[in-house]
């Protein structure tokens, strides 16, 4: 009976502790729950205002990390590269010679290929006049050329184009051109020389005649080779009834060329055979 009275009360007393641990671990929570609440009242203001940056901080290193990874793909050569090109208005340029002069700048994806500068290029081929190029989406490149239609002949590697403009083409070229007729005389004349070889060529074309050659000199003193050898010295002035002159009378000269056909006079001509 001893032992189980002994038994009982160390028992009492184990959960006397038991129970005092409870309460103290009670109290130890009540006051750490207290002191948060008071930490959040006295700092309420301060914690929201530091959460509300740090979500946006948060946010916008999100944002700006998924910009630079789209930039890197954007800017990776293999991403939606230049696999196309379309041109339009060419006729004397070649799409090879188009494909070679626009090689070193026209590589790379879509964004990297910087139209202007492959326009500039372009510009360096010796046929194109004015051009303009555009990145069609998502691999295509177009290119629209305005070339020059040559008229005539100045020297040896310059070119009128039908408007009047002189223009340089590289001797590989002058192949397409050996039948143009040729234009002598003053670049300040350039513009009057294409009108009367306009004019006088559709006169001459009615007695299947052709100017091979027309100029004036400092004087403005004109004249014709014709596609025959015959030279018409036609003076200054009345270029046109002096034409009309010569058509009048062509077919009754019987001339042998070459000739030079005098026609500065009044009225009526000499003939001069070398």
């Amino acid at each position: 009976m001893t032992v189980w009275g002994k038994k009982r009360q160390s028992r009492i007393f184990w959960l006397s502790d038991r129970s005092k641990q409870f309460r103290n671990q009670a109290k130890r929570k009540a006051t750490y729950q207290s002191q948060i609440a008071i930490f959040w009242q006295r700092h309420a203001t301060q914690i929201r205002f530091y959460l509300f940056w740090l979500r946006r901080i948060v946010w916008i290193a999100v944002i700006l990390g998924s910009i630079a990874v789209f930039i890197t793909w954007l800017l990776n050569p293999q991403t939606l590269p230049i696999l196309k090109l379309q041109v339009a208005g060419n006729q004397q340029t070649t799409l090879t010679t188009l494909e070679r002069i626009i090689a070193p700048v026209a590589t790379g994806s879509f964004f990297q290929v910087d139209a202007a500068q492959v326009r500039q290029q372009v510009l360096q081929l010796p046929w194109v006049k004015t051009a303009e190029v555009q990145k069609k989406w998502s691999d295509t490149l177009l290119i629209n050329l305005v070339e020059y239609q040559a008229a005539a002949r100045w020297d040896r590697n310059t070119l009128v184009d039908s408007t009047g403009k002189l223009f340089v083409l590289p001797e590989p070229e002058q192949k397409n051109v050996q039948n143009l007729p040729t234009f002598t005389g003053q670049e300040a004349n350039l513009n009057d020389i294409l009108a009367n070889y306009s004019r006088w060529q559709t006169v001459l074309q009615s007695q299947s005649l052709g100017i091979s050659e027309i100029g004036c000199n400092a004087r403005r003193a004109w004249y014709i080779l014709l596609n025959n050898k015959i030279k018409l010295l036609l003076g200054r002035d009345e270029g046109d009834s002096r034409i009309q002159r010569f058509i009048q009378f062509y077919p009754q000269m019987q001339l042998n060329p070459p000739a030079v056909v005098d026609l500065r006079y009044r009225s009526g001509l000499s003939v001069h055979v070398p």
